[in-house]
Protein backbone atom coordinates (compact mmCIF):
# COMPACT_ATOMS: atom_id res chain seq x y z
CA UNK A 1 0.00 0.00 0.00
CA UNK A 2 1.33 3.41 -0.99
CA UNK A 3 2.52 5.17 2.05
CA UNK A 4 -0.61 8.67 2.98
CA UNK A 5 1.19 11.68 2.83
CA UNK A 6 1.25 13.41 6.46
CA UNK A 7 1.00 16.62 4.91
CA UNK A 8 -2.11 15.83 3.17
CA UNK A 9 -3.98 14.33 5.98
CA UNK A 10 -3.43 16.93 7.98
CA UNK A 11 -4.97 19.60 5.74
CA UNK A 12 -7.78 16.80 4.90
CA UNK A 13 -8.24 16.98 8.87
CA UNK A 14 -7.53 20.59 9.43
CA UNK A 15 -9.95 22.07 6.99
CA UNK A 16 -11.30 19.61 5.07
CA UNK A 17 -15.03 20.41 5.45
CA UNK A 18 -16.42 24.48 5.64
CA UNK A 19 -15.43 24.74 2.40
CA UNK A 20 -18.84 25.02 0.68
CA UNK A 21 -18.68 23.89 -3.27
CA UNK A 22 -20.68 25.46 -5.86
CA UNK A 23 -20.56 23.50 -9.62
CA UNK A 24 -20.61 24.56 -12.89
CA UNK A 25 -24.22 25.40 -14.62
CA UNK A 26 -24.66 23.97 -18.38
CA UNK A 27 -27.78 24.84 -19.15
CA UNK A 28 -28.48 27.43 -21.82
CA UNK A 29 -31.04 29.97 -21.37
CA UNK A 30 -32.73 32.81 -23.00
CA UNK A 31 -30.91 36.28 -22.05
CA UNK A 32 -31.87 38.93 -20.00
CA UNK A 33 -32.25 40.87 -23.02
CA UNK A 34 -36.05 41.25 -24.54
CA UNK A 35 -36.33 39.27 -27.72
CA UNK A 36 -35.41 41.15 -30.75
CA UNK A 37 -36.11 43.65 -32.48
CA UNK A 38 -37.64 44.67 -28.60
CA UNK A 39 -34.70 47.57 -27.45
CA UNK A 40 -32.21 45.48 -24.34
CA UNK A 41 -34.11 45.48 -20.77
CA UNK A 42 -31.28 47.44 -18.53
CA UNK A 43 -30.94 45.50 -15.22
CA UNK A 44 -28.92 47.33 -12.52
CA UNK A 45 -27.10 45.55 -9.97
CA UNK A 46 -28.94 45.54 -7.12
CA UNK A 47 -31.76 44.42 -9.59
CA UNK A 48 -29.92 41.74 -11.01
CA UNK A 49 -28.76 40.08 -7.12
CA UNK A 50 -32.37 40.69 -6.03
CA UNK A 51 -33.64 38.16 -8.98
CA UNK A 52 -30.67 35.66 -8.33
CA UNK A 53 -31.57 35.80 -4.85
CA UNK A 54 -35.07 35.19 -5.20
CA UNK A 55 -34.19 31.85 -7.76
CA UNK A 56 -31.40 30.70 -5.16
CA UNK A 57 -34.05 30.80 -2.40
CA UNK A 58 -36.44 28.89 -4.15
CA UNK A 59 -34.38 26.12 -5.77
CA UNK A 60 -34.97 22.95 -4.16
CA UNK A 61 -31.12 21.64 -4.55
CA UNK A 62 -28.08 22.39 -5.88
CA UNK A 63 -24.50 21.16 -5.89
CA UNK A 64 -21.32 23.54 -5.02
CA UNK A 65 -17.80 22.93 -5.82
CA UNK A 66 -14.48 24.13 -5.03
CA UNK A 67 -10.61 23.46 -4.86
CA UNK A 68 -8.77 24.99 -1.60
CA UNK A 69 -4.69 24.77 -1.66
CA UNK A 70 -3.39 24.48 1.78
CA UNK A 71 0.42 23.57 2.56
CA UNK A 72 0.93 22.55 -1.27
CA UNK A 73 -1.71 20.29 -0.43
CA UNK A 74 -5.42 20.62 -2.87
CA UNK A 75 -8.14 19.59 -1.51
CA UNK A 76 -11.66 19.34 -3.61
CA UNK A 77 -14.36 19.54 -1.90
CA UNK A 78 -18.18 18.93 -3.42
CA UNK A 79 -21.39 19.66 -1.36
CA UNK A 80 -25.09 18.31 -2.34
CA UNK A 81 -27.68 20.62 -0.76
CA UNK A 82 -31.40 19.35 -1.06
CA UNK A 83 -34.31 19.56 1.32
CA UNK A 84 -33.84 16.49 3.80
CA UNK A 85 -29.80 18.12 4.38
CA UNK A 86 -26.83 18.43 2.32
CA UNK A 87 -23.66 15.33 1.61
CA UNK A 88 -20.12 17.31 1.88
CA UNK A 89 -17.35 14.96 0.40
CA UNK A 90 -13.79 16.15 0.70
CA UNK A 91 -11.30 14.36 -1.56
CA UNK A 92 -7.20 15.20 -0.61
CA UNK A 93 -5.78 12.57 -2.81
CA UNK A 94 -3.73 9.81 -2.23
CA UNK A 95 -6.58 7.59 -1.44
CA UNK A 96 -7.56 10.41 1.54
CA UNK A 97 -11.33 11.28 1.36
CA UNK A 98 -14.32 11.91 3.94
CA UNK A 99 -17.67 12.39 3.92
CA UNK A 100 -20.14 14.25 6.10
CA UNK A 101 -23.73 13.45 5.88
CA UNK A 102 -26.68 15.55 7.30
CA UNK A 103 -30.42 14.92 7.74
CA UNK A 104 -32.28 16.43 9.71
CA UNK A 105 -30.93 16.98 12.68
CA UNK A 106 -28.79 14.23 12.57
CA UNK A 107 -24.95 13.61 11.13
CA UNK A 108 -22.36 11.02 10.42
CA UNK A 109 -19.05 10.96 8.99
CA UNK A 110 -17.37 8.16 6.71
CA UNK A 111 -13.67 7.98 5.82
CA UNK A 112 -12.18 6.52 3.47
CA UNK A 113 -9.83 3.30 4.31
CA UNK A 114 -6.19 5.27 3.52
CA UNK A 115 -7.68 8.18 5.98
CA UNK A 116 -8.49 5.33 8.74
CA UNK A 117 -5.05 4.26 8.12
CA UNK A 118 -3.61 7.38 8.26
CA UNK A 119 -5.01 7.91 11.87
CA UNK A 120 -3.67 4.34 12.81
CA UNK A 121 -6.22 2.06 12.35
CA UNK A 122 -4.99 -1.72 11.24
CA UNK A 123 -6.24 -5.26 11.37
CA UNK A 124 -9.49 -5.74 12.80
CA UNK A 125 -10.21 -2.23 13.89
CA UNK A 126 -9.77 -1.20 9.98
CA UNK A 127 -12.02 -3.95 9.24
CA UNK A 128 -14.76 -2.80 11.62
CA UNK A 129 -14.52 0.67 10.55
CA UNK A 130 -14.36 0.03 6.65
CA UNK A 131 -17.41 1.52 4.56
CA UNK A 132 -19.28 2.47 7.85
CA UNK A 133 -20.72 5.95 8.89
CA UNK A 134 -19.91 7.08 12.45
CA UNK A 135 -22.16 9.56 14.30
CA UNK A 136 -20.33 12.82 15.25
CA UNK A 137 -20.87 11.95 19.20
CA UNK A 138 -18.84 8.65 18.32
CA UNK A 139 -16.35 10.43 16.20
CA UNK A 140 -15.49 13.67 18.34
CA UNK A 141 -15.39 11.11 21.12
CA UNK A 142 -12.29 9.05 19.70
CA UNK A 143 -10.28 12.31 19.83
CA UNK A 144 -11.32 12.78 23.55
CA UNK A 145 -13.68 15.75 22.69
CA UNK A 146 -16.67 14.23 23.73
CA UNK A 147 -17.58 17.20 25.83
CA UNK A 148 -17.32 19.73 23.09
CA UNK A 149 -20.65 20.95 22.54
CA UNK A 150 -21.87 19.93 19.04
CA UNK A 151 -25.61 21.34 18.74
CA UNK A 152 -27.77 20.34 16.16
CA UNK A 153 -26.51 20.61 12.32
CA UNK A 154 -29.08 22.82 9.83
CA UNK A 155 -28.39 22.29 6.70
CA UNK A 156 -30.80 22.20 3.83
CA UNK A 157 -31.99 23.96 0.57
CA UNK A 158 -34.80 26.20 2.36
CA UNK A 159 -31.96 27.46 4.86
CA UNK A 160 -30.61 29.50 2.04
CA UNK A 161 -30.79 33.18 2.26
CA UNK A 162 -28.72 34.36 -0.68
CA UNK A 163 -26.34 37.21 -0.59
CA UNK A 164 -26.82 40.89 -0.17
CA UNK A 165 -29.35 42.92 -2.25
CA UNK A 166 -27.71 46.04 -2.35
CA UNK A 167 -24.39 47.78 -2.60
CA UNK A 168 -23.70 45.93 -5.54
CA UNK A 169 -21.50 46.85 -8.69
CA UNK A 170 -22.04 45.58 -12.28
CA UNK A 171 -18.64 45.36 -14.27
CA UNK A 172 -19.25 46.07 -18.02
CA UNK A 173 -17.46 43.40 -19.64
CA UNK A 174 -19.95 40.27 -19.78
CA UNK A 175 -17.81 36.99 -18.90
CA UNK A 176 -18.21 33.23 -19.54
CA UNK A 177 -18.25 30.08 -16.71
CA UNK A 178 -18.03 27.04 -17.80
CA UNK A 179 -19.38 28.19 -21.60
CA UNK A 180 -22.32 30.10 -20.11
CA UNK A 181 -22.57 33.93 -20.55
CA UNK A 182 -22.71 36.11 -17.12
CA UNK A 183 -22.90 39.10 -15.21
CA UNK A 184 -20.15 40.07 -13.10
CA UNK A 185 -20.87 41.90 -9.92
CA UNK A 186 -18.54 43.16 -6.89
CA UNK A 187 -19.30 44.23 -3.61
CA UNK A 188 -16.66 45.42 -0.85
CA UNK A 189 -17.77 43.52 2.32
CA UNK A 190 -16.12 44.52 5.64
CA UNK A 191 -15.05 41.59 6.75
CA UNK A 192 -14.26 39.24 3.87
CA UNK A 193 -13.12 42.16 1.91
CA UNK A 194 -13.85 41.97 -2.32
CA UNK A 195 -16.80 39.46 -3.04
CA UNK A 196 -17.05 38.79 -6.25
CA UNK A 197 -20.03 36.92 -7.77
CA UNK A 198 -20.96 35.66 -11.52
CA UNK A 199 -24.74 35.68 -11.90
CA UNK A 200 -25.94 33.28 -15.35
CA UNK A 201 -27.04 36.37 -17.82
CA UNK A 202 -30.63 34.45 -18.36
CA UNK A 203 -34.26 35.11 -17.28
CA UNK A 204 -34.13 33.01 -14.47
CA UNK A 205 -30.63 34.29 -13.31
CA UNK A 206 -28.43 31.90 -11.01
CA UNK A 207 -25.41 32.09 -9.26
CA UNK A 208 -22.57 30.36 -10.77
CA UNK A 209 -19.76 31.43 -9.30
CA UNK A 210 -18.44 33.36 -6.04
CA UNK A 211 -15.57 34.47 -4.89
CA UNK A 212 -14.30 35.33 -1.15
CA UNK A 213 -10.89 35.64 0.13
CA UNK A 214 -9.35 34.01 -3.06
CA UNK A 215 -10.98 31.25 -3.13
CA UNK A 216 -13.99 30.40 -5.86
CA UNK A 217 -17.16 28.04 -5.62
CA UNK A 218 -19.20 27.05 -8.78
CA UNK A 219 -22.45 26.54 -8.50
CA UNK A 220 -24.80 24.38 -10.25
CA UNK A 221 -27.76 21.58 -10.68
CA UNK A 222 -30.28 24.03 -9.24
CA UNK A 223 -33.48 21.82 -8.61
CA UNK A 224 -31.95 18.33 -9.76
CA UNK A 225 -34.12 15.75 -8.27
CA UNK A 226 -31.75 14.39 -5.13
CA UNK A 227 -32.93 12.73 -1.90
CA UNK A 228 -30.23 12.60 0.42
CA UNK A 229 -31.52 10.03 3.30
CA UNK A 230 -30.03 8.54 6.67
CA UNK A 231 -27.90 5.53 6.23
CA UNK A 232 -29.30 2.20 7.10
CA UNK A 233 -28.81 1.31 11.16
CA UNK A 234 -26.20 -1.73 10.03
CA UNK A 235 -24.03 0.51 8.07
CA UNK A 236 -23.61 2.90 11.36
CA UNK A 237 -21.36 2.98 14.41
CA UNK A 238 -21.95 4.45 17.11
CA UNK A 239 -18.76 3.92 18.87
CA UNK A 240 -14.88 3.56 17.73
CA UNK A 241 -12.14 1.17 19.05
CA UNK A 242 -9.57 3.81 20.42
CA UNK A 243 -6.76 5.37 18.69
CA UNK A 244 -3.84 3.58 18.80
CA UNK A 245 -1.27 5.71 21.39
CA UNK A 246 1.65 7.73 19.75
CA UNK A 247 -0.24 8.62 16.58
CA UNK A 248 -0.95 11.34 15.12
CA UNK A 249 -1.67 14.15 17.28
CA UNK A 250 -5.39 15.02 17.75
CA UNK A 251 -4.95 18.26 15.94
CA UNK A 252 -3.34 17.24 13.01
CA UNK A 253 -5.96 14.20 12.73
CA UNK A 254 -9.60 15.25 13.15
CA UNK A 255 -11.23 14.80 9.68
CA UNK A 256 -14.24 16.55 10.95
CA UNK A 257 -15.90 17.74 6.99
CA UNK A 258 -18.26 20.33 8.26
CA UNK A 259 -15.50 22.10 10.16
CA UNK A 260 -12.72 22.27 7.36
CA UNK A 261 -12.09 25.75 7.00
CA UNK A 262 -11.71 27.96 9.90
CA UNK A 263 -14.12 30.26 10.52
CA UNK A 264 -16.43 29.18 7.57
CA UNK A 265 -18.33 26.29 8.51
CA UNK A 266 -20.83 23.83 6.63
CA UNK A 267 -23.58 26.22 5.13
CA UNK A 268 -25.99 25.66 1.69
CA UNK A 269 -22.81 28.02 -0.11
CA UNK A 270 -21.05 29.13 2.95
CA UNK A 271 -20.87 32.88 1.54
CA UNK A 272 -23.92 33.33 0.87
CA UNK A 273 -24.51 32.65 4.36
CA UNK A 274 -22.20 34.24 5.99
CA UNK A 275 -22.33 37.84 4.22
CA UNK A 276 -25.71 38.05 5.41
Amino acid sequence: MPKVPRRALKVLSAGLAGAAVLGIATATVPAFAAPAPKPHVALTANQIMKKANADYKAASSFSVYSKLSMQGVTIVSTVQVAPQGCLLTGNGGSGLWAQNLIVGSSEWIRLSNQTWQALGYTGTDLGYVEGKWVTIAAYLQVFGLGNVPIGKPDCHAHQASGLPSAGWALSKKMIKVSGQRAWQLSIKEREFGRVTVAVSDTRTPEYLALTVQGMTEYLSHYNAPVTLAAPPAADVLTSLPPLPPGSIPAADRLVRVDRLVPGLGLMPGFPLEVLK
